[in-house]
């Protein structure tokens, strides 16, 4: 497991801004969504739908993943 990296005023003011790191953790958050809405789709197609077509599950990935972004 990484360890977070200990944000100090020096390091504020040489140019490592607040938005950055907000930023960084927004986009984590989006990618966790997408994640997780992807993994529910999966599950169920499979195993409600019977079936698992990956070209389209990978098209739904895909088209999500451009949309957040």
């Amino acid at each position: 497991m990484k360890r977070k990296k200990v944000r100090t005023i020096e390091d504020i003011n040489n140019g490592k801004s607040n938005e950055n790191f907000e930023n960084k953790k927004n986009i984590k958050r989006l990618k966790t969504l997408v994640k997780i809405d992807f993994e529910n789709n999966i599950k169920d197609s499979v195993f409600r739908l019977g079936t698992s077509d990956r070209f389209k599950i990978g098209n739904q990935v895909i088209s999500k993943y451009i949309d957040n972004f």
